[in-house]
């Protein structure tokens, strides 16, 4: 039952009115004379409305009361009078009643006037619940909204400190003629702008929209990814137009149309007219569910993500754990009492696959500042958090290995003594072996060779001179210059053992640098075994250590040392290069884990791990000519030798993973060079 006050001086009127009131079914408390005892008797009773006569004895009219009651209680009023000024009319319109009522009474018109007035407050107050609900879900997003007027100017002192945040003066003065175009046009309008911040020089995309007469919505999104991707973008386009200069120029220009209409889509989305419309496309995950924990939505990503479609996710109740969303109940005991959590989760998908979210959980609050809703954000890692696994296993792997007695062990000497207790027998044998095998195998001397037997027998003598098969003699010359890089190579080293060549100082941050370009460069190899090439993250204390290397030979080593671990890596596994130190040394670990050669060898007999550096010792017959590389046996002989000319040591051992404890333990091969620091 609604509960009425009546203010009223005259009491006569007070009492008609009440007994009208109660004939329609109202329930109504006793009627108070002056805007001093309305005021009281609101923390008495509870009222759901207020009928105020304008003219009031005492200090406070029924103006002045009816609005220090609504901006305290919020309680909606009507005014009732016999009629008033001009000026004080003016004044009660401004305070903004509900509805307005001139005596004498009438039943019909008053009942009327009270359920208008009542069902335009309970509007009015679902409509400020909403938006305030919109405003907290709206925080949740990445992007910044704020409001102007026509002329540019913030809409109100929460806007313009919102907008001196992204806009500078003069970012602002140039969005004035973009905003009056944004009214002019009543469309999207883009403008784009950069900024000096601590962090660099970062790019912004501020999208404009009308909203009525003098207001419009600005939102600004960061979009300094997107400009580096679209630089390099531009790059792989120029690189694709040198190889196809033979194309028109019109066929060129539709090229760099159509690159740059595909990375502005990846930027999610065309137009924003509703806050659910970027969750949608956001690439993040994001899910809302309920104070109670029933999911009310889930985005695309998080469905893409999961395996879970949105009906599925929809009416889950994430306070039974595990479940799609929140895999463990502390999750919910974290987040009880704090306002946001953030941190890091694993879950696992519909068909069972693991994967893992740096999430946030915010707490979304209503009006009275209770919470109603509960937002979890969050971007997918689990790229990341496998390869940091993988190298957290091979760190373990390689701490117990044998190369840990390497800076103990390799000298000239003990080598000497190693080598003489070897089965040289066996050894000899494999390597006189591969020497064949290099000379006779594939593309180069052998197929050269058989080139000139073939044109030796198919040629015909005419006046002192042969004329020859045009196909074999083109075949041949492809071969010869095979040959001919060969013997490039044989030079190098030789060049190599005769002579020195200049070592630089340089900081290992430089040398982890450089193994990224190099990674980079033999990137283009990794998917002929659909292999993968992860390099660690640079242990911290290491970056300014000083060490003396010379960058181009030390490049074409380890350019060889990943090429040779992708060569005999098993199809669909990873190939991990690592840069750590160990004691006085910087070591440089290439591991990958290797497929049984034809002669059914799985990594590196023990005998042969020295060995293999020798000129001409190949483990596997094969030829790789998909690398682009010669299989002579001497790529690793040319490594060597550069490490030795850096007055390092190169090591190669097998070592076993025991990472999965519900398989045997896995073979991998570790190539290591170990260099050392420079002193002060």
């Amino acid at each position: 039952m609604i509960n009425i006050l009546i203010v009223e001086d005259d009491k006569p009127s007070g009492l008609i009115l009440k007994k009208l009131l109660l004939k329609s079914g109202y329930n109504v408390l006793d009627s108070v004379s002056t805007g001093e005892e309305a005021i009281n008797a609101i923390d008495s009773h509870k009222i759901d409305l207020i009928l105020m006569d304008i003219s009031l004895p005492g200090s406070i009219d029924g103006i002045e009361a009816a609005e220090r009651i609504y901006k305290e209680h919020k309680i909606p009023f009507i005014y009732i009078t016999a009629g008033t000024d001009g000026t004080t009319f003016e004044r009660a319109k401004r305070s903004m009643p509900l509805n307005y009522i001139v005596k004498p009474f009438n039943t019909q018109i008053l009942s009327s006037a009270i359920e208008i007035a009542l069902y335009k407050f309970e509007m009015e107050k679902k409509l400020r619940e909403s938006e305030a609900r919109k405003k907290k879900i709206l925080e949740v997003i990445p992007d910044i909204f704020f409001e102007t007027k026509r002329d540019g100017s913030a809409r109100t002192e929460s806007d313009s400190e919102t907008m001196n945040k992204v806009w500078s003066v003069e970012i602002a003065e140039k969005a004035k003629p973009e905003i009056a175009k944004a009214f002019e046009t009543d469309s999207l309008v883009k403008y784009e702008f950069k900024r000096d911040t601590e962090e660099g020089e970062k790019f912004y995309e501020s999208r404009i929209t009308s909203l009525g007469e003098d207001s419009a919505l600005v939102i600004t999104r960061d979009i300094t990814d997107f400009k580096k991707q679209e630089a390099h973008a531009a790059g792989q386009l120029h690189q694709l137009e040198d190889m196809v200069k033979e194309r028109t120029g019109e066929l060129q220009k539709l090229n760099r149309s159509l690159v740059y209409e595909i990375d502005k889509r990846s930027l999610v989305e065309s137009e924003i007219k509703l806050f659910v419309d970027v969750i949608e496309q956001s690439p993040r995950c994001v899910v809302l569910f309920e104070k109670n924990g029933i999911v009310k939505y889930a985005n695309k990503a998080f469905s893409e993500i999961s395996g879970y479609s949105k009906s599925e996710l929809t009416g889950i109740n994430v306070m039974k754990t595990p479940n799609p969303i929140l895999p463990e109940d502390s999750l919910l005991k974290h987040i009880k009492g704090v306002k946001t959590w953030t941190g890091e989760i694993y879950n696992t998908t519909k068909n069972g696959a693991l994967y893992y979210l740096d999430i946030t959980i915010s707490k979304i609050k209503s009006s009275e500042g209770k919470t109603t809703y509960v937002a979890v954000t969050g971007d997918d890692i689990t790229a990341r958090k496998r390869d940091e696994i993988e190298l957290d296993r091979m760190k373990t792997s390689l701490k117990g290995s044998a190369s840990d007695a390497i800076d103990k062990e390799m000298d000239w000497q003990s080598w000497k003594e190693k080598m003489l207790n070897r089965n040289i027998s066996r050894t000899d044998k494999s390597i006189f072996s591969n020497i064949n095998n290099s000379f006779t195998q594939g593309a180069g001397f052998g197929t050269l060779i058989t080139f000139m037997e073939m044109m030796a027998k198919s040629s015909e003598e005419t006046d002192d001179k042969r004329i020859v098969d045009g196909q074999l003699f083109n075949e041949a010359m492809k071969n010869v210059k095979i040959a001919q890089d060969a013997f490039k190579i044989f030079a190098g080293i030789d060049w190599i053992i005769s002579n020195t060549f200049e070592l630089e100082l340089k900081t290992v941050g430089d040398l982890y640098t450089l193994l990224k370009g190099v990674i980079s460069k033999n990137m283009k190899f990794a998917p002929i075994n659909k292999n993968r090439i992860i390099i660690n993250e640079l242990p911290r204390g290491m970056r300014n250590k000083k060490i003396r290397i010379n960058t181009q030979y030390l490049s074409e080593a380890v350019s060889e040392m990943i090429i040779n671990a992708l060569k005999f890596s098993r199809n669909g596994t990873n190939v991990l290069v690592m840069l750590y130190s160990q004691n006085t040394n910087v070591r440089i670990s290439v591991i990958n884990e290797p497929l049984k050669t034809s002669d059914g060898i799985l990594g590196i007999p023990p005998e042969y791990e020295k060995v293999i550096f020798e000129p001409f010792y190949r483990i596997s017959k094969l030829v790789f000519e998909r690398y682009n590389t010669l299989d002579f046996g001497i790529g690793l002989t040319f490594v060597e030798k550069i490490v030795t000319r850096h007055g390092g040591e190169i090591f190669a051992e097998n070592i076993l993973d025991y990472s999965d404890v519900k398989k045997d333990p896995i073979t991998k091969v570790n190539l290591m060079m170990s260099f050392p620091l420079a002193r002060d």
